[in-house]
């Protein structure tokens, strides 16, 4: 990775800017993956929690289910 060398360096070949830019965008897919699976796994979580006090507490939830596939 070339980062450390933004600093000191006044000029890049085109290979060296090629490299940086094709690390940085491992970097953010890679983090952009991690929170996309932590997003998806703690709505989960939430949807289930909520179905669980509502079951406990006698209340009908209804789905419309259309509506989130048209999202």
């Amino acid at each position: 990775m070339y980062f450390g060398r933004l600093a000191t360096d006044d000029t890049y070949t085109v290979d060296e800017v090629s490299e940086m830019l094709d690390s940085l965008e491992s970097v953010v897919r890679a983090e952009i993956e991690s929170e996309l699976i932590y997003t998806a796994r703690t709505n989960v979580l939430l949807v289930n929690q909520i179905l669980r006090q509502a079951q406990t507490h006698d209340v009908d939830v209804a789905v419309d289910v259309f509506k989130l596939e048209d999202r």
